[in-house]
């Protein structure tokens, strides 16, 4: 017998401490109702369900992130759905001026409410918002992605115009490019190929092309481009559009001519413009004809057929006018000018390059210079620019189809620019689970009825034609808004089930069986009851030796 160690209680004691941990921990996992509470319970599995746990909630945010999605396209589609219900009023008010029962006078009360519903267009794409974004914003110039496409072509390109559907752009030697995205390229078989093709534009039902002596109408589809030639015309044509309710063509020696009909040979009448500087370019805000040219010229007329030149305060010469935002804005060379009215102009910029057009969006302006930057504007007096490397190096001619912007020149070049429209939604736990919901501007002049009138008999007639397509157009976005929206709705149902899911795996990995919990802890206690019992007896051994000793 020993006295110095009492070996059977030390041993007891070991029992104990063990039983007493099992009971503890046996009573963790019931009470916290998991059977892993901390890293030593089960390391694997910790790591294994954190990284879960960590995807659930991921996915928990996914789901609401995709419902914030699919309120945001609802939005959208409900804006777009009042601006539908807008333009079948317009297209009433159109069908109505377009009949010979009404006199201009008429004409020109329908045409207040015609102005008053575009502006409401405008107004719905400025101010349609979701948590403060801006959802038919469009994009701005220095969001443009940009991009020089090979055209296959190797001529030279002045001037580029747009119906909508199809790019046209115009050139040297007869030289004709077109395409219907602005990425891809075809050269339709030219009027003329002896003499350079000047200028073109698109006045709702033709594209208008001016070259030496002719002026051609195109006559097939947006897909298949065909000429017809208007003869009538002597000169050299810089400039043939329809702006304020008139044809208008500008040239040579301050040659000026205007027709009710484009499409009958010999309609055109020769107007006295009082210069003979060459004349460029012509606008209209509705109210008041602007024709601007060489040597800083200016003509102004209220009726279209009697100018009166007005001080550009500038001897540069202004290649491009075109009216926008409730003013005219002129570029030309080394200058930027503009005009509540045409009366009075204004240099607002001095740039040590030449400009040879400039193009509104609805939002803002663009203006590509010669030595290839890009300028861009809100309201037209104070001009950023964007470093574009040699993109827009050689570039003469801008358009825009309300969706895509392309700009043509020299040797065939060709950019191509997309404003990045994007909204993502992470509709999953991991990096780059995205979707891309792209809602372009939906202004007056993305869907292309900025020019409609209905306050004479052929502007109303051409309005229809206007509004069909800007119709095609607001039909064409809500359609792939419903597409987004039911994706979205599949979205939801996937990653709920996924979320579920993972939940139970999740759960069969960290959570505690009560039961056999309950059973382990019943045992441990049991024992920690034995083993408490057992060292008492234990104690009490070396008494024995007590015995002895007496």
């Amino acid at each position: 017998m020993i006295i110095s160690h009492n070996l059977a209680a030390l041993n007891t004691y070991n029992k104990l401490r063990s039983n007493n941990r099992k009971s503890t921990n046996a009573l963790e996992k019931l009470s916290s109702g998991l059977r892993i509470n901390k890293a030593a319970d089960d390391a694997a599995g910790l790591a294994i369900s954190e990284k879960m746990r960590a995807q659930i909630r991921g996915l928990e945010q996914a789901k609401r992130n995709v419902q914030d999605g699919i309120s945001l396209i609802q939005t959208a589609e409900g804006a777009l759905g009042t601006v539908h219900d807008i333009l079948q009023r317009m297209n009433e008010l159109a069908v109505q001026a377009a009949n010979g029962t009404y006199s201009d006078d008429d004409r020109k009360r329908i045409q207040e409410e015609f102005e008053e519903l575009k502006e409401e267009i405008d107004n719905i794409a400025k101010n349609t918002e979701f948590n403060g974004i801006k959802v038919f914003d469009g994009g701005d110039g220095n969001s443009i992605s940009w991009n020089v496409i090979d055209s296959g072509s190797s001529g030279n390109y002045w001037k580029i115009a747009t119906n909508g559907n199809i790019f046209l752009a115009v050139g040297t030697q007869g030289n004709l490019l077109a395409s219907t995205d602005g990425i891809n390229w075809y050269q339709p078989a030219p009027p003329v190929t002896s003499v350079n093709l000047n200028t073109v534009n698109w006045d709702g039902q033709h594209f208008l092309i001016g070259e030496g002596d002719h002026i051609y109408l195109s006559t097939d589809g947006a897909d298949r481009i065909g000429f017809s030639s208007i003869t009538g015309m002597t000169g050299r044509w810089f400039d043939i559009d329809y702006v304020g309710g008139k044809y208008l063509a500008v040239g040579d020696n301050g040659q000026l001519a205007t027709t009710t009909d484009p499409t009958i040979s010999n309609n055109w009448v020769p107007l006295v413009s009082g210069t003979t500087e060459q004349l460029l370019d012509v606008a209209s805000s509705g109210k008041e004809y602007i024709v601007v040219g060489r040597n800083g010229t200016i003509l102004r007329s209220t009726d279209g057929v009697n100018w009166v030149s007005q001080s550009s305060g500038t001897t540069g010469d202004i290649n491009a006018v075109i009216w926008a935002n409730n003013q005219y804005v002129a570029v030309g060379n080394g200058v930027i000018l503009t005009s509540p009215d045409g009366l009075s102009w204004t240099q607002v910029a001095n740039p040590s390059d030449i400009f040879y057009n400039v193009l509104y969006n609805g939002q803002q302006l663009l203006a590509v210079s010669w030595g290839g930057q890009l300028f861009t504007s809100k309201d037209g007096s104070v001009w950023e620019t964007s470093d574009s490397g040699s993109t827009f190096d050689d570039i003469n001619g801008l358009a825009f189809n309300g969706e895509s912007y392309v700009g043509v020149g020299y040797n065939g070049k060709v950019v191509v620019g997309f404003s990045d429209t994007t909204i993502s939604l992470q509709i999953g736990s991991q990096a780059n689970q995205k979707l891309d919901i792209k809602i372009p501007a939906m202004n007056t002049v993305a869907i292309g009825i900025h020019i409609a009138k209905v306050d004479t008999q052929i502007d109303a007639s051409k309005a229809i034609g206007f509004i069909n397509n800007a119709t095609n157009r607001v039909s064409e976005i809500r359609s792939a808004l419903g597409a987004y929206q039911n994706r979205c709705e599949h979205i939801m149902e996937n990653v709920s089930t996924y979320t579920e899911n993972l939940t139970a795996a999740e759960s069969r990995i960290r959570d505690a069986d009560m039961a056999k919990e309950m059973m382990e802890f019943i045992k441990q206690n049991i024992l920690v009851q034995a083993s408490q019992a057992m060292l008492t007896q234990a104690n009490q051994l070396p008494n024995g030796v007590l015995h002895l000793l007496k």
